[in-house]
């Protein structure tokens, strides 16, 4: 009975350490959902900035060489941000899994503690049943102590019978011999 309580407090512990490292994982996922959130929103709008035609600016006083290292600058920009776009939708693809991982997880989690609940209201009902049982079995040998007793009186009193009647028989036969 005691193996299986330990079998059981061993179970709820590893439940309880996976459920916490899934927590401590979650909050992770949530920290860097938020900063991929915010690299977008910094993306976004500097997008927008270098999507906006520049009005501003005459192209024709600014030298050739300058316009064009400043072309391949912006395509170079414009390629690493496709990069860091690509990698950071991999990252998102990736938390959504992870996410879904950690979801299902939480289920089999709540799953296994409704089961554990019912194996301990279970194991409850079977220590109860053993208690009583224990209860009487002590009753049992108690009133079989009471019934030897109460036999071995009532040989005694039986053996005590016999003298009665033995000796009443005498004396009745000493009385009949002395009144002749």
């Amino acid at each position: 009975m005691t193996k299986i309580i330990e079998q059981q407090a061993n179970e709820l512990r590893k439940y309880r350490d996976a459920v916490q490292k899934m927590g401590k994982d979650i909050m992770a996922c949530r920290d860097y959902i938020i900063a991929l959130k915010k690299d977008n929103t910094k993306l976004k709008s500097t997008l927008s900035k270098l999507q906006e035609p520049v009005h501003d600016v005459s192209l024709m006083n600014i030298p050739r060489d300058d316009l064009i290292k400043e072309v391949i600058r912006a395509r170079r920009a414009l390629r690493d941000q496709v990069e860091e776009n690509k990698e950071l939708s991999g990252s998102v693809s990736s938390l959504k899994l992870k996410f879904a991982s950690f979801e299902s997880e939480r289920r089999e989690i709540k799953e296994l503690r409704n089961a554990h609940t019912s194996q301990n209201q279970l194991l409850q009902k079977l220590q109860d049943k053993v208690k009583v049982t224990r209860v009487l079995e002590k009753t049992c040998k108690d009133q079989e102590k009471v019934i030897e007793q109460l036999e071995g009186m009532l040989q005694g009193a039986h053996i005590d019978q016999k003298r009665v009647t033995f000796q009443g028989d005498q004396l009745c036969c000493l009385h009949q011999h002395l009144e002749f």
